[in-house]
Formats: structure tokens, sequence, C-alpha cells
């Protein structure tokens, strides 16, 4: 069968915690290694990132697997990338966090997907700005009243995909260029003007934003993260875990 033809799918992970000491209360959910890490971190904040980010990405594992995800652990690649060890599936994870939230995406190794969470506020709004293209600010300047919450879904586009291609921020930001965003019943989408075998989609999350950059021949499944963002928003002040 043609590679071109296959459509792969992507496991998805979010966690939502605002319990401050979550990583405390539940710390043997991790691996040893990743207990180990997690140690190493100074302050509450850190670990409960840490903590957070490490159980969305057993979550993403096992939605695209249906295994569980005890056995493995996230180490550091090139640039500080994550990577799964004692994985023999081949599979490749991207994940990203705030203190109170966690979002991941499993996939075949053969892909690459990145995955960024930003926290809407306004006081960031100049230095995204320096950034951006004239294009960009151009798709920025017509969205009128929602002009914050465009300028972060623009960023967080680019930084989901600048993991995909594991660079980072190393190469010229005008490569990771936003060329077109629509906004559609739950989330929206992005075209990329250099990488046009990339898309990406965001959804506004708890006053943030999660997005995910993949390639357009893979298979991602949004039902399930839309799911949990349409529940009641006061579920979201229970201090429990959220998880799909």
């Amino acid at each position: 069968m043609n590679d071109k033809s296959i459509q792969r799918k992507i496991g998805i992970g979010i966690i939502q915690d605002f319990n401050p000491n979550a990583w405390m209360e539940s710390i043997g959910n991790l691996h040893a290694e990743e207990q180990h890490q997690l140690n190493q971190k100074i302050t509450n904040d850190a670990k409960n990132s840490f903590y957070l980010a490490r159980m969305a990405a057993k979550m993403a594992i096992t939605n695209l697997t249906g295994l569980e995800a005890n056995n493995t652990w996230i180490d550091h690649g090139v640039f500080g990338y994550p990577v799964l060890e004692n994985d023999s599936l081949g599979l490749g994870i991207s994940l990203a966090h705030t203190v109170s939230s966690g979002f991941a995406a499993c996939y075949d190794h053969r892909d690459k997907i990145g995955v960024d969470i930003e926290l809407v506020n306004e006081t960031k709004n100049t230095v995204i700005e320096t950034a951006l293209t004239k294009r960009e600010i151009e798709l920025v300047n017509t969205k009128g009243n929602n002009r914050t919450v465009y300028l972060h879904l623009i960023w967080a586009a680019r930084e989901a995909l600048s993991k995909a291609l594991q660079t980072g921020f190393l190469i010229p930001l005008e490569l990771l260029e936003v060329d077109a965003v629509i906004k559609n019943d739950g989330y929206y989408e992005f075209t990329f003007k250099h990488f046009s075998l990339f898309k990406s989609k965001a959804f506004e999350f708890n006053k943030s934003i999660c997005t995910i950059a993949y390639p357009e021949r893979c298979l991602l499944n949004i039902e399930p993260i839309l799911t949990l963002l349409k529940r009641n928003k006061s579920e979201y002040s229970q201090n429990k875990v959220k998880e799909i």
C-alpha cells in the first residue's frame, strides 16, 4: 500500500487539576525514572506542571494504543524534545503544560506532531506582535475585539509547528508563518505558508489555548476534545483531575 494513502491516528491526552499539590498526592502514578526527574524540580509549580504533562502523555499513549503506559517514561532528546523510553511500538510524543493543565499527543514515529498550551494574557500582546509577520498582523487586525485571542492562537500554532518540526525557534520565525485562520464550531483551524503539508487545530481551554500541529495525512479525532471542553465550566473549579 502506498504510504501516502495511510491515515495514521493520533492519541490525545488532556488533563487538568487545580490542586497545586496534585503531584504530591499522585506521584505513584509516575514511572520511577519520572519520579526521579520530578524530584529534581525546585518549585511546587514546576513539579505540578511536570506531573500533569506526564499524566497527559500516558493518557495519549493509552488512547492511541489501548495499552497501559506504566512501564514507559519520557526522557529528553536533542534540543530537549521528549522521547519515549522503553517503548517497543515506535511511538513519538509531544507535550505541553501549564501549572494546572497538561496536553499531549502520541503518534507513529513516522509522523511529526507538536502541541502547545498558551495562557491568554493581554500583557503578552506586544511581545507576540513583534514576532509576527505583516500577513499575520493583518489577520489579527480583522478580528476586532478578539485581537488578544487571535494573537495567542497564531503564536500557539507557530509553537506547535516548531515542535512538530523539532526545531523549536532555532529557525527564522517567519518560516512558521500562519497563512490562514478559520473559526469553526468549538475549534480553530490553521494553514501554514511554508509548510503546506501540515495543518493545525486549536481549542480554547479554560483561559488557555491548546494547539496541535500535524501532517495532513494523519487522522485526528477531535470529538473527545470537544466533549471535554463543552462540559459545564463549573466542573473545572473542582479539585479533581479531568481527563479524556
